[in-house]
């Protein structure tokens, strides 16, 4: 019994006086250094914690990007009119930016185009009338007195009226019209930007094949204006033309627009093209003992293209032309072929004008 209650003691020193004399000893340790819960970090401090790890990437001063790549510009490219100084009245028009993009479309493409090459036609002329603005802006030019740039609605370069466009669709102008409407309307705010800018969307009707460098045409390039296969041009209505000229109606055009040049006595030895640029365009030719430039010859022949061969016979020169324009940027025949391939508007834009991006204007 005695030995019993012994161990019975033992037990209470081992489970509660030992355990309570270790607390004592190391409470001051607890005291400094308390367990607490984990706190729940907010969105904030996730967010704060990001920051601070990876710096975030600086805003463009004009750009908000979106997850759908389309970018919203400030209201510095947004304009609720233009002025445009009409060549054959010889004064200044404003006119409402919608009208005037539409109307741009109805001078440059058949209404009969996809409805995806009416659009990309649309988001072209748009972003060359902002661009043209801006640049008149910083370097006004004397000649478009006070206006944002030119057009000749009589002769149907540029931009048509509403009255025009009556005249040209006839019984289809209200289809038409309403066709029109409602591509542009699609992508009435749409612009194509480089680097945070408007391009210099220029486009032409057909090219050889391949489009041309912009360098090759205005003695400057610009990096979106590069060369690209546009296959749809062989199947344009436009894409060849042969032109003839008499002998003496060659000699005497050579002659009007440049008096001092020497001919040969054999007219076989008259023409001789120097050079081409990769895409086909001609670059120089000799004529006599003076070299032009292929756009020089384009231009006193009334060629539609500088990609053309010059064959003397029968007493006749004939030039053999592929494509109409100059051959830079939007190709509008390769852009109906591309519609009709499934391609939509941006797919032709982005094809023709190299690393551009679709941009949104913000209006006011």
């Amino acid at each position: 019994m005695k030995n019993s209650v012994i161990l019975l003691c033992l037990f209470v020193l081992i489970i509660f006086i030992i355990p309570l004399s270790v607390f004592s000893r190391n409470k001051n340790y607890f005291e400094l250094n308390p367990i607490t819960p984990k706190a729940e970090k907010t969105a904030a401090d996730i967010s704060s914690q990001i920051s601070e790890e990876v710096p975030a990437a600086k805003p463009a001063v004009t750009v908000e990007k979106k997850q759908n790549n389309t970018n919203f510009y400030t209201p510095k490219y947004h304009c609720d009119y233009f002025e445009i100084y009409d060549i054959t009245e010889k004064k200044l028009k404003k006119i409402n930016m919608r009208d005037y993009v539409i109307g741009a479309v109805a001078a440059e493409m058949p209404p009969t185009f996809h409805d995806e090459a009416l659009k990309a036609q649309a988001v072209a002329s748009h972003t060359l009338a902002i661009r043209n603005r801006l640049d008149n802006m910083e370097k006004p030019d004397k000649e478009l007195h006070g206006g944002d740039f030119s057009a000749d609605p009589t002769r149907k370069k540029g931009y048509v009226t509403k009255e025009t466009m009556k005249e040209m669709y006839g019984d289809k102008f209200d289809f038409y019209y309403s066709k029109l409407e409602k591509v542009c309307d699609e992508v009435m705010n749409k612009i194509l930007l480089y680097e945070e800018e408007p391009i210099i969307s220029v486009y032409h009707s057909t090219s050889c094949g391949v489009t041309e460098s912009a360098e090759n045409v205005w003695q400057h390039g610009e990096n979106y204006l590069k060369p690209v296969k546009s296959d749809g041009d062989l199947l344009s209505p436009s894409y060849e033309t042969i032109v003839i000229f008499s002998k003496d109606d060659t000699e005497n055009i050579i002659k009007e627009n440049y008096r001092d040049i020497k001919l040969d006595e054999n007219p076989e030895n008259w023409f001789k093209i120097v050079s081409r640029s990769p895409s086909g365009y001609v670059l120089l030719v000799d004529i006599g003992d003076v070299s032009l430039a292929g756009r020089n010859i384009r231009e006193i022949f009334g060629l539609r293209s500088t990609d053309f061969d010059v064959e003397y016979k029968d007493n006749s020169f004939i030039f053999k032309v592929r494509g109409y324009g100059h051959g830079v940027g939007l190709s509008q025949y390769g852009a109906d072929y591309m519609a009709r391939q499934d391609h939509s508007w941006e797919e032709i834009l982005k094809h023709y004008y190299t690393g551009v991006i679709i941009g949104e204007i913000k209006e006011k």
